[in-house]
């Protein structure tokens, strides 16, 4: 049974998607829903998911939205390949690092440089000598600082 994914290049919840499936040695179509062209409410699409949000996967008969969810039937269904998250105390780890990342609503962060490219700083701007403090800040916010490692 083929899987195809329905999504857009720059949103981070369909990069999430595309690298599971990369990660977990799936084959799949992928289909690009332009959000610029609205897309995502053409009756067509609208049909396959009532909601009107990408990321989706197609799997057989099954529509799975939200990238979660997606993750999770990933793992369901393929269930012979790499793991997403990991049994035991690497998933619990995993599974934090992920509500961490959530947590930052970087899907508002990726949407808002999207539709404001100008306003963001160009990369020979930006201060690289900062990286290290940002990942300090993530690293003190993690209780088990090894499992940043």
């Amino acid at each position: 049974m083929a899987v195809t994914l329905y999504h857009e290049d720059i949103s981070y919840y369909s990069q999430r998607a595309r690298l599971a499936l990369v990660e977990k040695g799936i084959q799949y179509e992928s289909k690009f829903i332009s959000v610029a062209k609205g897309e995502m409410i053409d009756p067509w699409f609208v049909r396959l998911n009532p909601e009107g949000r990408i990321p989706i996967i197609v799997h057989g008969d099954k529509v799975v939205n939200e990238t979660s969810k997606i993750l999770e039937y990933l793992d369901q269904a393929f269930p012979s390949e790499t793991p997403l998250n990991p049994p035991g105390d690497e998933g619990k780890k995993v599974q934090y690092f992920r509500d961490f990342v959530h947590s930052i609503a970087i899907g508002d962060v990726m949407a808002g440089i999207y539709h404001y490219p100008h306003l963001v700083p160009k990369l020979g701007n930006f201060p690289i000598n900062r990286i290290p403090s940002i990942i300090k800040l993530v690293h003190e916010d993690i209780p088990d600082r090894k499992s940043v490692v």
